[in-house]
């Protein structure tokens, strides 16, 4: 939800370049891979979040009083952090994860949070 949310706002805020790109594969990506995950954990009969976690939200606040450069600067970190947590939480749950519908999940989903968490990383870097 994190990714999204902020994604949407950077849209909102009008990044520019790659970084507006990656907001709007955010966007997409993620709405579709929340979808499937919620899917995933309906038939696990495992409950899904419906609002962000304090952390989150907090982050979100942030991002919201930002502006311009600060603005960019904060997402792209941001994006870097929840990237990497993803990729380490869904590798885990990829290789230990109880066999079924969310282990499926993850170990589908993982290779496209890879390549996010890369394609992140290289603009961080820039």
């Amino acid at each position: 939800m994190f990714e999204i949310q902020s994604s949407q706002l950077a849209i909102e805020k009008g990044v520019q370049g790659e970084v507006a790109d990656f907001a709007q594969r955010m966007v997409d990506d993620h709405t579709a891979a929340g979808d499937r995950m919620k899917a995933a954990a309906q038939s696990a009969g495992v409950e899904v979040p419906t609002a962000l976690d304090e952390e989150h939200q907090s982050k979100l606040d942030s991002l919201k009083s930002a502006e311009g450069a600060d603005f960019t600067t904060a997402y792209v970190d941001a994006q870097v952090q929840g990237h990497e947590k993803a990729v380490a939480l869904f590798d885990g749950f990829a290789k230990e994860g109880e066999e079924g519908p969310l282990k499926s999940f993850a170990t589908e989903t993982l290779p496209v949070l890879q390549e996010h968490e890369q394609e992140i990383k290289s603009i961080a870097s820039q």
